[in-house]
């Protein structure tokens, strides 16, 4: 039995090579085998499940949310949702994975040298970047190798984020370094917020209003950046870094916000409060900027509040931050700025390693307010 775990862990680590290596040749590949596979080996270790463990794990509070969305886009706009049902295979994927009960097979010996690992192949890939472009460029592109990532800055931060909580310095500097490698400032930025979080040990406290930090962090999240996409803080860039428009600062971001915000509020009362379905909004974005297909939101708490509408996303953060202990509150902070600041929704592989963590920090007792 114990040689049948170790297999079967082996295979899970492989599993979490390719997954980063083919995401990393994703971007610059027409070979639709290669676009996709990373996404198949993650079914491919459910065929363990039947031998392994027949239970399934329904009652994990923190995949509720993402079945949510998917349960109440067909509720409210089923026949959007059915014409987007890969949209929603996407986000069930990793949480089919997890229900498994697959997860237990993990061991934190085993996923810290896995991670060390996946540092070093990001290293090695920016190695080769810097032998043919100048270091400006270098840091500018925010490239691992001739096509940009657009997964590795997201697992290294989950990567950095479970050295944090599990009080590996050395190793959570060494992520911290490469995560600032990749240039993904929202990365970064999550980072750095739940570190200050740490450091102060101010998840004791905020944990007893984790619904409501929650509520508020997205709206007012919401209410500022409409602020921003309506030139609301022009002058003051203007003034302090000599940026005319923020459309500059946002890499042209906030006309896409714009739009979004127009759309919103031309939507119907039903439409506003229950949503257009899940993985609607792209079509409208790229029919909007003359694209010949989709275009993403770029923010996915602004994606879910068009497609699933007020009350759908009012739900939805209620249910991510409903119960927790004080090292998934943490993990939920660093997720949420994600959301936030990119299309985190759309890769498999970050709902993947956000349920990693959650789980393995399951362990911890489950706070007295939850």
């Amino acid at each position: 039995m114990n040689s049948y775990k170790l297999s079967v862990s082996s295979f899970l680590s492989i599993s979490f090579i390719l997954i980063v290596i083919l995401g990393d040749l994703e971007a610059g590949s027409s070979n639709v085998f290669v676009v996709y596979f990373k996404y198949i080996i993650l079914i491919l270790p459910l065929a363990f499940l039947f031998i392994y463990d027949s239970r399934l794990y329904w009652n994990v509070q923190f995949l509720w949310p993402f079945f949510f969305i998917v349960i109440w886009s067909f509720i409210f706009n089923l026949n959007a949702t059915v014409m987007k049902l890969a949209t929603s295979i996407v986000i069930l994927i990793p949480c089919i994975f997890y229900i498994s009960g697959l997860k237990f097979k993990i061991r934190d010996n085993q996923l810290n040298v896995l991670f060390v690992w996946l540092g070093i192949y990001f290293l090695i890939l920016k190695f080769n970047s810097i032998v043919s472009l100048s270091f400006d460029s270098f840091m500018l592109s925010g490239k691992s190798s001739e096509v940009e990532s657009f997964l590795f800055p997201f697992i290294l931060g989950f990567i950095c984020l479970y050295f944090l909580l599990s009080n590996k310095k050395k190793n959570f500097v060494f992520f911290l370094i490469l995560i600032f490698l990749t240039g993904k400032r929202s990365v970064f930025l999550a980072i750095n917020i739940v570190l200050f979080i740490k450091i102060f040990n101010l998840q004791t406290y905020l944990l007893k209003y984790k619904v409501l930090i929650g509520l508020l962090l997205n709206f007012v999240g919401l209410f500022v950046l409409f602020l921003f996409s309506n030139s609301f803080f022009n002058e003051l860039f203007f003034e302090l870094f000599g940026i005319k428009s923020i459309g500059a600062f946002s890499a042209g971001r906030s006309s896409i916000y714009s739009f979004i915000y127009s759309f919103y509020e031309g939507l119907t009362l039903y439409s506003q409060l229950f949503g257009i379905g899940f993985g609607s909004l792209q079509n409208y974005i790229g029919d909007f900027f003359f694209l010949d297909s989709g275009w993403n939101a770029h923010n996915d708490i602004l994606r879910l509040l068009v497609e699933l509408g007020f009350f759908g996303l009012c739900v939805f953060i209620v249910l991510i931050y409903k119960k927790l202990n004080e090292d998934q509150f943490i993990v939920v902070i660093f997720f949420n700025v994600l959301l936030f600041f990119t299309n985190s929704l759309i890769f498999p592989v970050v709902l993947f390693y956000f349920l990693l963590i959650m789980f393995l920090r399951n362990d911890k007792k489950l706070n007295q307010y939850g």
